[in-house]
């Protein structure tokens, strides 16, 4: 796989946690919505949401409380920074991220083209058994 492989936009289908022994979860709900996209000049940014998160009580965006501004982070996930492809792996060299732990760190992604589809999987963290795979598809525009 090479960076003009996945250069575009891409929506995401899929958010998948497997446990071992078969058991799967989705950790922003079936119906979870994101894009990810690639620059062909190296660059990238992926966001990820639970559909159905709540509006804000307020329309201004810095006069929301605590307990809001939680709810609707549960259900979100952002972040951007350059990219580049080695032996099957997508690395995101993390610059800006709403989880602050990864800014700065290289994200790396298990990477498989098949039938239209791409499909990442982030290494299992130390101590668990869970895999997680996120399918996503090229947007038609």
């Amino acid at each position: 796989m090479k960076a003009s492989d996945v250069v575009g936009t891409w929506e995401l289908v899929s958010f998948v946690r497997r446990e071992a022994d078969g058991n799967e979860t989705y950790p922003m709900g079936k119906d979870a919505v994101g894009r990810l996209t690639y620059t062909p000049t190296g660059f990238m940014h992926a966001i990820l949401m639970r559909r159905g998160r709540k509006n804000f009580s307020t329309a201004n965006i810095f006069g929301v409380d605590d307990a809001e501004r939680s709810d609707a982070g549960n259900g979100f996930s952002a972040y951007c920074g350059q990219y580049e492809i080695k032996d099957g792996t997508v690395y995101h060299h993390c610059e800006l991220s709403f989880y602050p732990n990864w800014e700065n760190e290289a994200l790396p992604r298990r990477a498989k083209l098949e039938g239209g589809m791409l499909h990442l999987s982030p290494p299992q963290l130390p101590g668990q058994t869970t895999t997680s795979t996120l399918s996503w598809r090229r947007t038609k525009n």
